[in-house]
């Protein structure tokens, strides 16, 4: 019996070698008679003249081209962008439905001038010009700024400088340091010689590393640097005997924003790695009275959202694609030496008068009543250097809201409430409630009006509401 035993348990194990190898074969597509394993086909690449673009996006400048196919660029109204011209691989890749460079494998600066018509009349001829980008607080700083001509050169070698004055600076404390340690090794030895502690006042100070400078700019490229009002134009690159260059000919739209005002970035304190961008008046913001939340305001503009797809994504053939009559909020720069306010109105019986002012201001300002029927309930500050405010859900402020820019440094309560019944009529800024969720406070919900005020008198241009559903872990 122990016998077959072992021979059915020699069967088994033999079966089952068996298979893991007729698997291990079908898979790497070796064995008798397998063919070999199938490799993924190349893209069909053909050579082109295609234009790289570098738009504004409003906040960042962006990178996309214009392959042969493509007729027409978009580009925003009142920005500096870069084109460039430029002969390349081009193939379709079809897993994300796009048009894609080979830059790496070919590519060819296209010399010349490019030349701008429009109604058949020349209105510009640009020369290509270095230009680079400048980071002031770093490539995560949120800011950039474009240098263009002898300014990117210089600005550029200021770079260069910066970075040679830290590492010899490093090598200097390098050296610092090691003469810093073996002096204290020396107080320590004779320390543990003579059995008598060392005068604090004469141990040497150890010496304080070098601070990497945050400023970061690029290596300088060339291209054209263009900024036209809003039209449309035709482009073409002539050569040097003034003789226009295959494949360079397209048409230009260059949209301008319908609007313009103050959006806001949401950030959750329970998802503050997700932020929402706020910029529709028509939306509304939904969160949890028990949510924490911090707001960064900017400068925002209304675009088309086709122009503005295919501006950002031009090499896509789908992008934008019937959205010709939608708008979009984009938001922009962030505005700095800004403050926050939450005004809320109670309407009805005495006891519903309350009123509350929230107040969230740049370090060293404070909260301020602004009406004798206003309180503030808190006022926070968190971070010297940004508008990142921190509003939490009190009871007083369990009620509806707009957002709006004050002005002149002095809010008016009475007439933002009038505006708010008055939302988007000819002249007036679009004013509507940001919806606070909750009402366990046992009060009628009113209008809480969230301005932003900058500190120096200024028209903010419009109002912005906020929106997002189900913030806050509490929502």
């Amino acid at each position: 019996m122990r016998a077959v035993r072992r021979d059915k348990d020699k069967a088994l194990v033999a079966r089952g070698l068996a298979l893991v190898l007729a698997g291990l074969a079908a898979f790497s597509g070796i064995g008798a008679g397998s063919a070999p394993a199938a490799r993924a086909a190349e893209p069909v690449k053909e050579r082109q003249v295609v234009y790289g673009i570098t738009p504004w996006t409003g906040k960042e400048y962006g990178g996309t081209f214009a392959p042969k196919m493509v007729d027409t660029l978009f580009l925003s109204a009142g920005d500096r962008h870069i084109l460039d011209v430029l002969e390349t691989d081009v193939y379709y890749w079809p897993i994300t439905q796009e048009f894609m460079a080979d830059w790496m494998g070919y590519r060819k600066e296209i010399p010349g001038k490019l030349e701008v018509r429009q109604n058949g009349r020349v209105v510009a001829t640009l020369a290509k010009q270095p230009y680079t980008f400048v980071y002031p607080e770093g490539y995560f700083g949120g800011q950039v700024q474009l240098a263009t001509g002898e300014e990117a050169k210089k600005a550029f070698a200021g770079y260069q400088k910066a970075i040679d004055d830290y590492y010899k600076a490093a090598d200097e404390y390098r050296k610092a340091e090691e003469a810093w340690r073996a002096e204290m090794s020396r107080i320590l030895d004779q320390v543990q010689k003579t059995g008598k502690p060392a005068d604090p006042a004469k141990l040497p100070k150890a010496p304080e590393a070098p601070q990497p400078p945050k400023l970061l700019v690029m290596q300088p490229s060339e291209g054209y640097v263009i900024d036209l009002p809003a039209g449309r134009y035709e482009l073409r690159v002539l050569d040097d005997k003034g003789q226009e260059v295959a494949g360079t000919r397209k048409r230009l739209e260059v949209f301008a924003a319908r609007r313009s005002g103050v959006g806001y970035q949401i950030i959750p304190e329970s998802k503050w790695t997700v932020p929402v961008e706020a910029g529709d008046p028509t939306q509304a913001l939904y969160v949890s009275t028990e949510a924490t939340f911090y707001l960064k305001a900017f400068d925002a503009r209304e675009y088309n959202r086709y122009a503005y797809s295919r501006m950002t994504e031009l090499s896509k053939p789908l992008a934008g694609s019937g959205q010709q009559s939608a708008w979009q909020w984009v938001l922009g720069e962030e505005r700095q030496g800004v403050k926050l306010e939450v005004l809320q109105e109670w309407a009805g019986r005495a006891d519903r008068r309350a009123q509350a002012v929230l107040c969230a201001a740049v370090a060293g300002l404070r909260p301020r009543v602004q009406d004798r029927r206003l309180r503030p309930v808190e006022a926070r500050v968190r971070g010297a250097a940004a508008l990142f405010r921190r509003l939490q859900g009190a009871p007083e402020a369990r009620a509806g809201c707009s957002l709006r820019p004050a002005a002149g440094g002095q809010g008016r309560p009475p007439a933002a409430r009038q505006r708010s019944r008055g939302a988007g009529r000819a002249g007036r800024p679009a004013l509507a409630p940001v919806r606070l969720a909750g009402a366990a406070s046992g009060r009628r919900a009113g209008d809480c009006h969230v301005a932003t005020e900058a500190q120096a008198p200024a028209d903010p241009g419009g109002v912005i509401r906020a929106s997002l559903a189900g913030i806050g872990s509490g929502a």
